[in-house]
């Protein structure tokens, strides 16, 4: 069985000091926004959002376009910056690192993508195992590792098979499977469903619910409350850059 083991490059940064992490106790909380406001051009995108996402859950970020979802992933994936408050990472504040530290981070926290976002010339195998030779990860790991990770995401028989043989489900299911390999505490899923019908759609949600039962916390974004419902999660709303919600979901959306 497929089991989350944290990484010797994702650790890091949360144990060793003088290696692109800070040591530091494991937090209740594994992400933590304190009041943050992001601007752009003077318009707040985000204006005052505080939230908390516990270690292991499913966590919906939901609103319309331009509710600041997209900007949102981008603080945590250290995109950009905020105009002022706190985001925290596994209890380290990471509101202002080094650009050093940056992928020390983003090894942290694996992320997918509404466009897929993978490589055309190379198999589905190849997309996935090029997460770890980036790494340096020694061929027998990465022979041992892919096959597993691709049974997990229902691709095992597509191993060999380019993007242009794929459907848009299972260039999603590659996605997911390279955002994973490196075995991340946290996953961001921008929008994963955006391109898919809603049959598929609930495919790649089951998919996400087997990774989060691994041990994997997500944070998805979206604004289809029919594939929120499909699976046990907790709800972070925001509406033109305000949180209006940060609960489990309620119950004039179960009907």
């Amino acid at each position: 069985m497929y089991k989350i083991r944290y990484i010797k490059n994702a650790t890091q940064f949360n144990h060793n000091e003088g290696k692109g992490g800070v040591r530091h106790e494991m937090s209740e909380y594994i992400l933590e926004l304190k009041d943050v406001v992001k601007t752009f051009g003077g318009v707040k995108a985000l204006n005052g959002v505080h939230f908390q996402l516990k270690r292991g859950e499913i966590h919906a970020l939901m609103g319309e376009n331009g509710a600041g979802k997209s900007t949102l992933t981008r603080l945590l994936l250290k995109e950009i910056e905020p105009k002022s408050g706190k985001i925290f990472l596994n209890g380290k504040d990471i509101t202002h690192v080094s650009e050093r530290k940056v992928p020390y981070i983003r090894r942290y926290i694996g992320t997918v993508f509404q466009d897929f976002r993978i490589l055309e010339k190379k198999t589905v195998y190849e997309n996935v195992s090029f997460a770890l030779e980036i790494l340096g990860v020694r061929g027998k790991e990465i022979r041992r590792r892919v096959p597993i990770i691709l049974s997990l995401v229902g691709l095992t028989e597509k191993a060999k098979s380019f993007p242009n043989e794929l459907s848009g489900g299972e260039k999603q299911r590659v996605a997911i499977a390279r955002a994973i390999i490196n075995e991340p505490p946290v996953l961001i899923a921008d929008e994963p469903t955006g391109n898919l019908d809603l049959e598929t759609s609930f495919g790649i949600m089951q998919v996400l619910e087997d990774i989060n039962n691994r041990g994997t916390t997500i944070l998805m974004a979206t604004h289809a409350m029919d594939i929120v419902k499909a699976i046990p999660r907790r709800i972070i709303r925001l509406d033109h850059g305000h949180l209006v919600t940060n609960d489990d979901l309620e119950d004039e959306y179960e009907a």
